[in-house]
């Protein structure tokens, strides 16, 4: 299988889950509608694809019948919407723990026939997962912390 026709069907499983948390399909995904709950899986989907599949905003703008510079745009403003919208936040990090259990639990994984590229994405896409994980854990453990100390004070 080529890069190119690999990158789609991740592509594709990745719309899979936008699909199932959105509510939103491909053509809606692809139009011009300004509507907040496309521009929101745009967003999301936009930023998996790049940060998590590694594939380039060019091949990804023609994805999503967007030019790289709107994929750009995307990634960019990502990190302000995860700080200051909590429902987007959300909405992400759920659509990113089902992207990543369909993509490590199914077909990747469970190849034996592997070249070393795959390989390679697959170890850089558990660390990330354990980096996320880690960092979750320590936001929590800090509040866990926080509280225990307002309640020593009381």
């Amino acid at each position: 299988m080529d890069i190119l026709q690999q990158n789609t069907t991740s592509l594709n499983k990745l719309y899979k889950v936008i699909n199932q948390v959105f509510g939103v399909t491909k053509e809606q995904l692809a139009a011009k509608s300004r509507r907040r709950v496309f521009v929101g899986a745009r967003s999301v989907f936009a930023v998996i694809a790049r940060r998590r599949l590694f594939i380039g905003t060019v091949q990804l703008g023609h994805y999503l019948g967007r030019d790289h510079s709107s994929i750009t745009h995307y990634t960019r403003k990502h990190d302000d919407l995860c700080k200051f919208d909590p429902q987007y936040k959300e909405l992400y990090e759920l659509c990113l723990r089902s992207f990543e259990e369909e993509f490590l639990g199914k077909s990747f994984i469970k190849d034996n026939n592997l070249n070393a590229d795959n390989k390679l994405n697959i170890a850089y896409i558990k660390i990330n997962v354990l980096e996320d994980e880690n960092k979750r854990l320590k936001e929590s453990l800090d509040r866990i912390h926080k509280n225990l100390n307002n309640i020593m004070q009381c």
